[in-house]
C-alpha cells in the first residue's frame, strides 16, 4: 500500500532553499507551497479553504524559517496602539507560528518543522507550537538536518 502523500508548505525568504526543497520533494508530496514572504505564506496557508468540496484542506507539514526579509524586503507589521508613533517591524516566522497556533484544530498541521538557523528565533517558534500542542521539531537548514527529518 502506497503511503499517502502530504501537503507541505514552506516559509523561507531564501530562494536557494526553495530550489533545494523543490528538487528534494519531487514525487514525495501531493502539493508543495513555497512562500518567500509572510504575505505569501498567509495566502498559501488559506489555499484550499474555499471553493467546491472538499473545503478547508489543511497543510500536513509546515516548514518555518524565522528571519525573513534578508534576501528581499519582508512584510512590515504596524502596531497602531500609539497613533503618533506606530511601531514598524519586519514580519518573522514567529508571526507565522502565531497564525498557525490560532487555527482551528482541523486546519492545524500534523507537524511544524523549524528550519531556522537562528537558535533564539527557532526556540520562540518552538514554544508557540508547544503551547498550542502542535508537534514541532527544530532542524536547522543544513544537509544533515534535511536528511534527519526526511528519515523520521
Amino acid at each position: 500500500m502506497k503511503k499517502a502523500q502530504k501537503r507541505v508548505l514552506v516559509l523561507d525568504d531564501d530562494s536557494y532553499r526553495h530550489e533545494v526543497f523543490s528538487k528534494y520533494f519531487v514525487g514525495m508530496v501531493s502539493k508543495l507551497g513555497m512562500a518567500l514572504t509572510y504575505e505569501d505564506f498567509l495566502c498559501l496557508l488559506s489555499d484550499g479553504w474555499s471553493g467546491p468540496p472538499p473545503r478547508k484542506q489543511r497543510w500536513d507539514i509546515i516548514m518555518l524559517d524565522h528571519d525573513l526579509g534578508i534576501e528581499r524586503p519582508g512584510t512590515r507589521l504596524y502596531d497602531a496602539s500609539d497613533p503618533h508613533r506606530p511601531v514598524i517591524r519586519e514580519a518573522t516566522g514567529l508571526d507565522a507560528a502565531r497564525v498557525i497556533a490560532d487555527l482551528p484544530p482541523r486546519l492545524r498541521p500534523e507537524k511544524v518543522i523549524i528550519q531556522s538557523l537562528n537558535p533564539v528565533g527557532a526556540e520562540r517558534i518552538y514554544q508557540v507550537m508547544l503551547d498550542a500542542r502542535i508537534p514541532a521539531v527544530k532542524l536547522p537548514f543544513t544537509d544533515k538536518g534535511l536528511q534527519t527529518w526526511m528519515n523520521q
